[in-house]
């Protein structure tokens, strides 16, 4: 895909105001969300002005009130949830709105747009929503910012035209937790953070000797990376010859064991190092991923994209984005003898290339930034409408 390129006529192209808290053109932040999302809406939905790299608004009076609930509390409070904070951030955009004129305003969370005055249509795109966080992502959070979280939340959703989420995971809590009508609320899953995707035939065919699990994130113990090492162990007492694959961290519980190698960090804006992880993602077996806490988990669109199978925890987004037995297995949490039972079982090369036919299916039916963009922009137009 070439995202600068438009797919749309001139004269039908909406002028979009993206609006992030951070830069959204800056491929490094948010895992390159902002980045591809803002891309695909200059595809698909028209010309855009990403509003970003906003003013941290918070005062010294606000550290020392965070710092008083962490030492007397033992709970954590959430500067950027409070009213005073979010009216901040929201002046500001309006402020670099102004002279300007736009169709619809595209938010990435609702931290920067909750409480705007402006009457352009808001369009809020989330990989979660402020209650699906709370006793998963959040566990330690003040009931003061629960409070203060929960009304940014309604207020932003009450005001949004459309509320768009990555996964049926995030939009059932819009929902359930915040009232807010099935008629407003889309599922549209985020696409692959590479561009450089194989074709069809460049796909591995079969079952490796060794069998390669591929294991990509930064932090090991919350991706599960310890899990993964067990299920690695795991295989090779049932005398399975195997390999773990890990990118973007350096544990120290595999260091010296032959059977592991680690790619501590690979640029995908360096030519050499993305050819790497092409390479590690090609001729891998299994994509292992068992994630302690994931709201939506782009790197799983990277290995379907690849036709790989993903194994992952029944979790967050994840549980609603892997085809249970189809695409892939979704195992009850960290449980090792459910993932190597469910590799044995596909060893067999028919059974395997099914799991890998059904992987890439997914990734060109859904997964990929052509059909979000696509989507995105009828569901624009539909609000607009």
């Amino acid at each position: 895909m070439k995202p600068n390129r438009s797919t749309m006529p001139r004269a039908q192209r909406l002028r979009v105001a993206c609006v992030t808290t951070y830069d959204a053109r800056d491929v490094n932040q948010w895992s390159g969300l902002g980045y591809y999302i803002g891309k695909t809406l200059e595809r698909h939905v028209g010309d855009v002005t990403y509003i970003g790299t906003l003013r941290d608004p918070s005062t010294i009076c606000d550290r020392i009130v965070r710092k008083a609930y962490h030492t007397f509390a033992r709970s954590d409070y959430s500067v950027e949830r409070t009213e005073r904070v979010g009216k901040a951030y929201a002046r500001e955009v309006e402020s670099r709105m102004s002279g300007n004129t736009f169709d619809v305003i595209v938010a990435l969370g609702t931290i920067p747009v909750a409480y705007m005055t402006s009457d352009v249509p808001l369009i809020v795109y989330a990989d979660a929503t402020f209650a699906s966080m709370i006793g998963y992502y959040y566990t330690r959070l003040s009931k003061a910012s629960i409070v203060d979280g929960h009304r940014m939340e309604r207020t932003a959703y009450q005001r949004a035209a459309r509320l768009v989420f990555a996964s049926e995971w995030a939009a059932e809590s819009a929902m359930r937790t915040y009232g807010i009508p099935s008629e407003r609320v889309f599922v549209l899953p985020f696409g692959p953070n590479v561009t450089d995707i194989p074709s069809r035939r460049e796909l591995k065919k079969g079952v490796g000797d060794p069998l390669r699990l591929l294991f990509v994130g930064k932090d090991w113990e919350r991706k599960g990376g310890s899990i993964a090492y067990a299920v690695l162990r795991r295989l090779n007492d049932h005398g399975v010859r195997a390999a773990l694959y890990i990118v973007g961290c350096d544990p120290s519980e595999v260091k010296g064991d032959p059977r592991v190698v680690v790619e501590p960090y690979l640029d995908k804006s360096n030519t050499r190092d993305a050819e790497v992880l092409r390479g590690l993602f090609t001729s891998a077996d299994f994509f292992i991923f068992p994630t302690q806490q994931e709201c939506f988990g782009v790197v799983i669109c990277e290995a379907f994209a690849h036709g790989l199978p993903v194994l992952t925890n029944k979790t967050g987004g994840p549980s609603s984005i892997v085809a249970h037995e189809q695409n892939g297995f979704l195992a009850e949490k960290n449980s090792v003898d459910e993932y190597v039972a469910f590799i044995l079982g596909h060893l067999d090369r028919k059974r395997h290339q099914r799991l890998r036919d059904e992987a890439r299916h997914a990734y060109e039916m859904t997964f990929n930034w052509e059909t979000t963009g696509k989507r995105m922009h009828r569901i624009i137009c539909d609000a607009l409408s």
